[in-house]
This record gives structure tokens, C-alpha cells and sequence, in this order.
């Protein structure tokens, strides 16, 4: 399994990775701040690898102007789906009122060729004795014109025989 060669140091040995060492166990009293500023004369000073303050003002920056463009992009294309609303209201409100215009004319035109048999009949029959008796209400001055244009109207009727 495991032989007595088997250490941290070997493995890395094995691996090329190559390690400082750095004794502190004969020291008494050591403090931290002396193993610190040791091990940084050992691998050189901490590096940041991250952007700098700069780096990251100049992102968020440029974060904030592409948030920006897109919020004008988004209210450019709200605005024209807006206007494309309503230009596809006015055009259908049109073609409706069209097509409104159109029933109507059509329905007038029903009711009037509908209503021509029944207009001929009056004109025919009805209007013809109704003028009659107008006339003699007027020459004779009853103190009753109704009753007596609807006794004149009985007498007469063509109909009737």
C-alpha cells in the first residue's frame, strides 16, 4: 500500500512542483506579522489579478451606457409598435366604417324594395278615396271631420261591392 517514501514532499517532488521551505519551530515567540513579511520575501509581494478601481469604473461606466442604450432602444420600439397600433386602428376603424356604410345602404335599399308593393297598393287603392273624402270634408265643414271621413271611407270603399 503505502510506503514510508509516501510524503507531501515526495508527491511534489514527483509532480516537478518545486516548494520553499521555511522553518519556524526553533523560534520562540514568533509573532505572525514576522512569518507574513517571511513568506513575502520568499514568493514576492500579493498580486491582484482582478481589474483595478479604474478598470472597474471604466465598466461600470460603460455598463451604465449600454443599460441606457438599451432602455432607448426598448422606448424607440415601443413607440413605433405604438404608432403601428394605431395606424392599424385607424385603417380598421375605416374598412368597419366601410363596411357599416355599405350594410346600411343595403338595408335601406331591402326596406325600400320591400315597402314598393305596399306603396303601389296605397297609391293605388287607398290614396285615390282617401283624397275624395279629404276634398268633401272640406266643402261640406262637418262638426265631426273624423267620423265623417271614416263614413265617407265605408261608403266608399272600391272593394266592396
Amino acid at each position: 500500500m503505502y510506503s514510508l517514501d509516501t510524503t507531501v514532499l515526495n508527491f511534489f517532488d514527483e509532480f516537478e512542483i518545486f516548494i520553499s521551505r521555511f522553518d519556524i519551530t526553533h523560534l520562540d515567540n514568533v509573532k505572525p506579522d514576522y512569518i507574513l513579511h517571511k513568506i513575502i520575501d520568499m514568493i514576492g509581494n500579493p498580486k491582484n489579478y482582478g481589474p483595478t478601481a479604474e478598470e472597474l469604473f471604466l465598466i461600470s461606466q460603460e455598463e451604465d451606457e449600454n443599460r441606457s442604450l438599451l432602455n432607448t432602444k426598448l422606448l424607440t420600439r415601443k413607440f413605433n409598435w405604438e404608432m403601428e397600433e394605431a395606424s392599424r386602428k385607424c385603417t380598421n376603424e375605416a374598412i368597419w366604417t366601410a363596411q357599416t356604410n355599405a350594410i346600411q345602404l343595403q338595408k335601406f335599399d331591402y326596406l325600400e324594395c320591400q315597402a314598393m308593393p305596399l306603396r303601389n297598393y296605397l297609391m293605388s287603392f287607398v290614396m285615390p278615396t282617401l283624397t275624395r273624402g279629404l276634398v268633401n270634408i272640406s266643402k261640406s265643414n262637418p262638426d265631426d271631420p273624423i267620423d265623417y271621413l271614416a263614413e265617407f271611407l265605408f261608403k266608399n270603399n272600391p272593394c266592396i261591392d
